[in-house]
């Protein structure tokens, strides 16, 4: 499966008056999402990494945002390159253990 497939069948559109009138709805992954990737995969069943580093690892991937305010929507949420960068981190996390 195609990695940006995985992230469309697991993400959530954002909310319609927090988008910018002409471009469309971008989905974007919570940390309920996330963990769900990682159960459907079994990492944490498995040991590979645990919940807490799981989380740490969703937090650390998140892009900083100048004016959170403006746009709430994104503040605590995955977007694509967020979870590309969260895979990333997943990949090196694992493969030190």
């Amino acid at each position: 499966m195609r990695t940006q497939t995985f992230f469309h069948q697991h993400s959530l559109p954002c909310d319609a008056d927090e988008v910018i009138p002409g471009q469309p709805l971008p989905r974007l992954m919570g940390l309920q999402q996330w963990l769900e990737i990682l159960n459907v995969c079994r990492f944490l069943e498995l040991g590979h990494i645990t919940a807490r580093d799981a989380a740490l690892i969703f937090t650390w991937s998140r892009m900083v945002m100048v004016k959170e305010a403006k746009r709430p929507c994104e503040t605590f949420k995955l977007s694509w390159l967020d979870f590309l960068e969260a895979i990333a981190r997943l990949a090196d996390l694992v493969r030190r253990r």
